[in-house]
C-alpha cells in the first residue's frame, strides 16, 4: 500500500495498475515474474532446410504450411521461414533441368546427371562429417562410393482427367509406372561410412528417374530394367575407359 501511494505521488500513473495486480495475493509476484521470464525466452528460428524437411514429413501442402506459418506468428513464435525460402530449397534438390527430358506421357532423367546431383547433395549435406574425416586423416582430398538401391513401382486408379493425347491413341492417366533409385549409403573407398540412409523404405530420400503413364505388366517392367541396365552399363564402361 505504502509503494502504491509514493508511486501515485511521484506522478508514475502507470505503475499503479501494475503494482495493484501484483498485491492481489501472495503467489501473484511469482506468477508475473515466471510470464516476464517467457517473455525474454529467445525464439529459434528454423532454417528453410529445416522447413522443407517438416513438410515433406509430414505431408504438407502450401497452403497448411502458410497457415501453420501464420498461426505461428500470431502466437509470438515467428519461427518458420517464408514460402519463398523453402521453395528454393526445394528446387535445389531437383537434377538441372538440361538432363529431365518430358513429353506428354513420360518424363525421366539420365541415370548419371541424377547420381551426380545425389551425391552432390549428400556431400553438402554431410560437408562437416567429410571435413572432419580429412583433419583426421590428413589428406587434401577423399575417393567416396555411394551405393543405391533401384527398382520399379506401378499404380493405379488414379484420377483420369480426359487429356487429348496428341501422338498416341488409347492412352490413359489412370496408371502410372515409376522407376526410383534410392541412396543407401555414401562411404570412403576405404569403407568409412560418412553418411547413411537409415530409413531406406522412406520416400524422403527416393530419386525418381523415370514417370510413365502405362499399367505395370511383365513386358514393361523388363523393358525399363534393358533400359535402365543399359545405360548403367554404358557409364561404367565410359569409366573404365577414362571417359568417365
Amino acid at each position: 500500500m505504502a509503494c502504491r501511494h509514493a508511486v501515485r505521488q511521484s506522478g508514475h500513473k502507470d505503475l499503479t495498475p501494475i503494482l495493484k495486480e501484483i498485491s492481489k495475493s501472495p503467489q501473484r509476484p511469482a506468477k508475473v515474474r515466471k510470464l516476464l521470464d517467457i517473455s525474454t525466452l529467445t525464439i529459434i528460428r528454423k532454417t528453410p532446410e529445416e522447413g522443407l524437411a517438416f513438410v515433406l514429413d509430414n505431408c504438407l501442402s502450401k497452403s497448411t504450411y502458410l497457415n501453420m506459418r501464420l498461426e505461428s506468428k500470431s502466437c509470438g513464435a515467428d519461427i518458420w521461414p517464408i514460402y519463398n525460402d523453402v521453395r528454393k530449397v526445394k528446387e535445389k534438390c531437383r537434377p538441372p533441368k538440361e538432363t529431365i527430358s518430358i513429353h506428354e506421357n513420360v518424363a525421366e532423367v539420365a541415370v548419371q546427371p541424377l547420381l551426380n546431383h545425389t551425391a552432390k547433395r549428400i556431400i553438402n549435406m554431410q560437408a562437416a562429417v567429410i571435413l572432419q574425416t580429412l583433419r583426421r586423416t590428413d589428406c587434401m582430398e577423399v575417393d567416396t562410393v555411394l551405393t543405391c538401391t533401384w527398382g520399379f513401382d506401378g499404380s493405379t486408379g488414379h484420377s483420369a482427367y480426359q487429356q487429348r493425347w496428341q501422338n498416341k491413341e488409347n492412352m490413359s492417366d489412370e496408371s502410372l509406372f515409376a522407376t526410383t533409385l534410392i541412396p543407401l549409403r555414401l562411404a570412403t573407398s576405404t569403407g568409412l561410412t560418412l553418411w547413411n540412409n537409415r530409413a531406406p523404405q522412406s520416400s524422403r530420400f527416393c530419386r525418381p528417374i523415370k514417370f510413365e503413364f502405362v499399367k505395370e505388366s511383365i513386358d514393361v517392367i523388363l523393358r525399363q530394367k534393358q533400359l535402365t541396365e543399359d545405360q548403367i552399363e554404358t557409364e561404367l564402361k565410359r569409366k573404365r575407359t577414362g571417359y568417365f
